[in-house]
């Protein structure tokens, strides 16, 4: 019966969360973008961008500045653990970022 088959995996574009999340040079505020899903119940798994901003003092750079991110999130209700991963082309670096966030 086909009516009974539940979706587990599937492509969301841009989904209402935010997140806080760090890494050890600087804050991230990052905003659901398009990922790719795997639902388990309450709990889902995503990997993901994230639109993002970037606040950071800088002598020679703005102190908030946009910035793109990738990496996992880990979803359980409405409660968000994130894995961020920046590139930072001024160092020519990734730097990864951990934080918490809440879905809408």
């Amino acid at each position: 019966d086909s009516s009974s088959t539940k979706k587990v995996v599937h492509v969301s574009t841009f989904s209402g969360q935010a997140m806080l999340s760090k890494d050890g040079d600087a804050f991230y505020l990052n905003f659901g973008g398009p990922s790719v899903m795997a639902n388990f119940g309450k709990i889902k798994i995503m990997i993901g961008m994230f639109p993002s901003l970037r606040i950071k003092e800088d002598p020679v750079r703005s102190t908030l500045t946009p910035i793109l991110g990738t990496g996992p999130t880990l979803q359980y209700k409405k409660l968000l653990l994130g894995f961020p991963f920046y590139y930072i082309a001024a160092s020519n670096v990734w730097k990864m970022s951990a934080g918490l966030g809440y879905k809408f």
